[in-house]
């Protein structure tokens, strides 16, 4: 089996939850840190965790942040869209 023959998708930005209290976002809820690094660092331990070099579809689990999350403090309305901007720059550089 070769590597083009399989379609391999993998997500970003998975908020905390009680079911996954480890997810690697505080990116998105602290305002020190960038998005758009968040997602690249996010991306290539994906492809490490997968032993791949690219994957074919990328998603976003959750465009934002989780108005009741559990870890994190909910950031202000224009924070929030400027994380959301940051982490769409960073799947165009991706692309």
């Amino acid at each position: 089996l070769k590597r083009e023959d399989i379609h391999i998708t993998t997500k970003i930005a998975h908020p905390p939850a009680s079911n996954y209290p480890t997810a690697k976002t505080q990116y998105m809820y602290d305002p020190k840190l960038s998005a758009y690094s968040g997602v690249l660092q996010e991306y290539y331990q994906s492809l490490e965790n997968l032993g791949v070099g690219y994957v074919d579809l990328l998603l976003i689990h959750w465009p934002g942040v989780m108005r009741d999350g559990p870890v994190f403090p909910v950031p202000t309305a224009e924070a929030a869209r400027t994380k959301r901007l940051e982490m769409w720059r960073a799947l165009e550089y991706l692309y």
